[in-house]
């Protein structure tokens, strides 16, 4: 299956209308497939660069070697290959969708020397790591995302993904999102974000002067609208589970992915494949 994979987003690669020409002799499009080969198979960057790990299908290709896959995956051509791709991926939706936010804990073992890594809150519990903000539209286009140790605050995180969208419409988000500052910042979006009300709360604003979308908010999620609103987000949690679910998905961080930089280019290579893969579905089920 992983062969098919790769020679099928090699394919739709090269119809990109993406600029290829370089002088180096190997292009950004045989830097990026190799990264997207190790990811897929959750193998090192250097496992990759080894002619003897490719599939049959590929005997014309020479890989890269080790070094110049260090070096060329920091180069801003290479870096905006893999941001198109995945863009090209994840289209933007129709106007009026709903969309969801939240985070996926990635964590790394408790003695792990990782300067990046943080201590926060991780599925139920106190861990280590990183955690994935994203940002979902709820035809499953994901319209943004960001690695952030496991400290950030989610709130704070949502607020840089939230001028991606555009109104009118809905966010929806659990009860750590009931913040007045993201509740005006998706306002001005034209976006009402609905959060659901936090347990042993009344659901009602307080007595202190409030914004008047978070007050509208509070409300929505008393009110059907708003109840069904909050039953659909649970949709972002199929679609992490799902982007953890697959052969190569994205599951806890393997031992050489270490540092924020690694986790984020790591975690955009399961995206792109998850995006590929998805597409692919789609294709299949109009066909």
């Amino acid at each position: 299956m992983e062969r098919q994979l790769l020679e099928a987003l090699y394919h739709w690669l090269l119809s990109l209308d993406l600029r290829r020409k370089n002088r180096s002799r190997f292009p950004d499009l045989w830097i990026v497939l190799t990264y997207l080969w190790a990811v897929l198979c959750d193998r090192p960057t250097h496992w990759a660069c080894q002619r003897e790990n490719w599939p049959v299908n590929f005997a014309w290709f020479t890989p890269p070697s080790d070094s110049t896959m260090s070096r060329r995956l920091k180069t801003p051509s290479v870096q905006a290959l893999q941001r198109q791709a995945l863009r090209r991926l994840n289209p933007e939706p129709p106007p009026g969708t709903e969309h969801w936010v939240d985070g996926k804990p990635l964590t790394v073992g408790g003695s792990s020397k990782d300067r990046d890594a943080r201590a926060g809150r991780g599925a139920g519990m106190m861990a280590k790591g990183y955690k994935l903000h994203a940002l979902w539209a709820a035809t499953g286009a994901l319209r943004a995302w960001m690695i952030e140790p496991l400290n950030a605050s989610e709130p704070k995180v949502a607020l840089r993904m939230v001028p991606v969208l555009s109104g009118p419409g809905y966010l929806a988000a659990d009860h750590l999102f009931d913040w007045k500052t993201l509740y005006d910042a998706a306002d001005a979006k034209k976006v009402q974000l609905v959060t659901s009300p936090d347990r042993g709360s009344t659901g009602k604003p307080g007595r202190r002067k409030q914004s008047p979308s978070r007050v509208k908010g509070l409300k929505l999620a008393q009110m059907p609208i708003g109840r069904g609103l909050l039953q659909r987000r649970k949709g972002i949690e199929r679609l992490f589970g799902q982007l953890g679910n697959n052969a190569g998905g994205l599951g806890p961080l393997p031992n050489w992915v270490r540092r924020k930089h690694r986790v984020t280019r790591w975690v955009q290579g399961k995206l792109l494949w998850f995006g590929f893969r998805r597409q692919i579905k789609n294709q299949e089920l109009a066909a």
